[in-house]
């Protein structure tokens, strides 16, 4: 059994979807979890991109969005499953062992899936990634999320990984103050 939904930000609506349109790609398990699909629904139409929906059957969740990516006009895919509680953001030019964002269940909530619907988007229109768990939005769809301060403990002590993310996370909000400015 297989379903597609196109989501338009602009009409804000659930259509007919079609694999010749240039959308983000969703593919989730049956069951189908609404909620968890509706907020990143959420962060890809604050960045203004549409979305289609699928349902399948339970698959490797990296294979399935290694998958929609695939598939995609826009390069991009998601996987998610709300049995296992999983999200996954791939992109096709990405080996299907190593997405860009995989979301466990303890990090499975509106926040963080409203961000990877959000960095979906930000993925296709190449824009800065947002690694903060914490966003303030504003009110209008074409308004750009901003982050929140967010408390480190000790900056010595960051791996690798979390050291690169706050030095994008400081470069974005450099850019967006001299945006603002300018």
């Amino acid at each position: 059994m297989k379903k597609t939904k196109e989501i338009s930000p602009v009409e804000d609506k659930r259509i007919a979807g079609s694999e010749t349109k240039p959308v983000v790609r969703i593919v989730t398990t049956v069951p189908s979890p609404e909620k968890e699909i509706g907020y990143i629904l959420w962060g890809l139409e604050e960045e203004e991109i549409p979305a289609e929906i699928e349902e399948v059957e339970e698959n490797s969740l990296e294979i399935l969005a290694k998958q929609a990516a695939d598939g995609s006009k826009l390069n991009v895919g998601i996987g998610i499953s709300g049995t296992n509680q999983m999200a996954v953001l791939h992109h096709r030019d990405l080996p299907v062992d190593k997405p860009l964002f995989s979301m466990a269940a303890d990090k499975f909530d509106m926040t963080q899936l409203r961000l990877l619907g959000a960095n979906a988007a930000r993925l296709v229109k190449g824009n800065p990634l947002l690694f903060h768990s914490e966003q303030a939005y504003s009110a209008g769809p074409k308004d750009t999320m901003q982050l929140r301060e967010s408390p480190l403990n000790d900056p010595a002590q960051l791996s690798q990984n979390q050291l690169g993310e706050l030095i994008t996370l400081v470069v974005t909000e450099l850019q967006t103050n001299i945006e603002r400015q300018g």
